[in-house]
């Protein structure tokens, strides 16, 4: 009896357009994950990729990045990940050996895969990103990988008149998709109080739970 992937592979494809060949890949992977080893932790540091502004959201995100890389939880794998707005996730391998400074050999920044019991945790700010992957984090969440988002502040609810509308907007918006996942970490109580405050007044209908807890930062400024 042959294998399904034997079966498949030898279907001819020279007239299939490469729109639906990506289909059945993308369909494969998710019917048959790899087997792996423990867990996987998906971060999310799409901004800092792109541009380390060095203020203090990305002092965060370097110096969590940092520890999570050299300290990783038992049984779980630390892969960082980013993408744009057009673009999907990728590992960010070349971003990462650089970061380390270790040799990168070859290595290439492939689309992110995933396994259920596996977590995405946006660690970065990138609101217009993660924004235009709410699709993407619903599907991830559909596949048995659990969501969860570090949220800085709520300025731009309290605060609207210190941004530009479209900036209050997109982080607007952007607190839209942390609701709909299911987990948010604040970095202060406070902040916790305003975000449960403020989900308790948008009254969503959830059909999932969703965790809200603080975790309160640190102030290594030379390690980060």
């Amino acid at each position: 009896m042959r294998k399904l992937s034997e079966l498949i592979g030898s279907i001819a494809t020279e007239n299939v357009p490469e729109s639906q060949v990506k289909v059945l890949a993308k369909s494969m992977a998710m019917t048959f994950p790899p087997l792996r080893i423990g867990r996987t932790l998906l971060v999310d540091i799409s901004e800092l990729v792109q541009l380390d502004a060095r203020t203090g959201i990305q002092r965060v995100v370097r110096s969590v990045l940092q520890n999570w890389l050299f300290h990783p939880p038992v049984g779980w794998r630390v892969e960082p990940v980013y993408a744009t707005a057009a673009e999907p996730y990728r590992y960010a391998r070349q971003f990462t050996t650089a970061f380390l400074g270790i040799p990168n050999r070859g290595l290439v920044d492939e689309p992110v895969d995933f396994a259920p019991l596996d977590v995405f945790f946006g660690l970065d700010l990138s609101p217009q990103v993660q924004t235009a992957k709410a699709g993407f984090f619903q599907q991830l969440r559909d596949q048995g990988v659990v969501v969860k988002f570090l949220v800085y502040d709520l300025l731009c609810i309290h605060r609207p008149e210190l941004f530009l509308p479209q900036v209050a907007e997109g982080l607007s918006q952007w607190l839209q998709v942390v609701g709909e996942s299911d987990d948010a970490v604040c970095i202060s109580q406070s902040v916790e109080k305003d975000l449960r405050d403020w989900m308790e007044r948008k009254q969503w209908k959830r059909l999932r739970s969703f965790q809200l807890e603080a975790s309160t930062l640190g102030a290594d400024i030379h390690g980060s």
